[in-house]
């Protein structure tokens, strides 16, 4: 259903800034590998697929 509702062009795409923290510190903390560092990594997928941040 996520891959559905994602995919239609139709449905904005918002995540939570409180996500992205999440993702900052995991990274920091060894406990994620991403496969670019995070300021680099984040900015451009946010960008290459329209995805809006939703503030606290």
């Amino acid at each position: 259903m996520l891959v559905t509702a994602t995919a239609d062009l139709e449905n904005e795409l918002i995540l939570s800034v409180a996500s992205l923290w999440e993702i900052a510190i995991k990274s920091s903390l060894g406990k994620l590998e991403l496969l670019r560092p995070f300021d680099q990594l984040i900015p451009e997928q946010l960008e290459i697929n329209s995805v809006d941040i939703l503030p606290i």
